[in-house]
């Protein structure tokens, strides 16, 4: 048995997977008191099912296993004293390759996975496999889109950044609203602002240098856009030799699945 851990800004989710399914454990706030006793949450849980070990998806950029930044997560209350082998990877990464086995049945070889909840993650597929370059590849969120004194100022430090435009926070930042409540109430204010626009545009120059066979959206804010709204504002800065697939993530708890998979390939369980 494997345990499957998401650990996102803004909530933590935790699946157990046996090689054959995944079922769904429980979902908590990352907060400074959850992140401290996920050791002992951990140590429970291997008891009470076996688990042999442990893949982890963290909201933090990654290199060498070792976490040299997180912008959306309080990191310094995380401590991994875990009583079985683990595998630490980014959360988009883990996302991407979450999906890449959803859909490796369809001879999907090459994938983006762009994940949109409190930032933007973005995690790359390359012929299978996960594209790390020196560790910290795919950070789309922190990609310059636009430059001025008046941008606002990113998680990260810097300005003009793709997160500052069309995340979860930045949105509630611009229209003054809770994000969740904006999806189900009044969603077409949300494709209004220019920010979908650069987040198309982003969407599509990263297509544009990696020519995939799919790209697919997941997190608490992008499993919530309207899929042809979505390939609508993607195609109209693609070049019509170019026709990746755009997709609406399904399933749920992609990248606690993905962290489980990489974690069973990792210690070939």
């Amino acid at each position: 048995m494997i345990l499957g851990v998401d650990m996102g800004g803004t909530k933590t989710e935790l699946i157990v997977y046996d090689g054959e399914k995944f079922d769904f454990l429980e979902k908590f706030p990352s907060n400074k008191e959850n992140l401290k006793s996920l050791p002992e949450r951990v140590d429970k849980l291997v008891k009470s099912y076996g688990i042999e070990a442990l893949g982890i998806g963290v909201a933090a950029w990654i290199r060498k296993e070792k976490i040299i930044k997180a912008p959306n997560l309080n990191v310094d209350y995380l401590n991994f004293n875990f009583s079985v082998p683990y595998i630490m990877e980014n959360d988009a990464n883990c996302f991407a390759y979450g999906e890449y086995r959803e859909h490796e049945d369809e001879e999907v070889k090459n994938l983006i996975g762009i994940t949109i909840g409190t930032g933007i993650g973005g995690g790359l597929i390359i012929n299978g496999e996960i594209y790390r370059g020196n560790g910290l590849a795919g950070e789309i969120a922190h990609t310059t889109v636009l430059s001025g004194e008046k941008e606002e100022r990113c998680s990260c430090g810097r300005t003009g950044h793709l997160e500052t435009h069309f995340s979860g926070w930045s949105i509630e930042k611009r229209l003054g609203r809770d994000v969740e409540t904006l999806m189900r109430e009044d969603e077409e204010l949300i494709y209004g602002i220019e920010g979908f626009e650069i987040l198309a545009r982003s969407i599509a120059n990263l297509s544009l240098i990696l020519d995939p066979d799919l790209v697919v959206f997941g997190g608490g804010v992008g499993r919530n856009l309207n899929v042809d709204r979505v390939k609508g504002a993607v195609k109209k800065y693609l070049l019509p030799e170019f026709e990746p697939k755009i997709l609406i993530s399904e399933e749920e708890y992609v990248g606690a699945k993905g962290a489980a998979l990489l974690a069973q390939k990792r210690f070939r369980l």
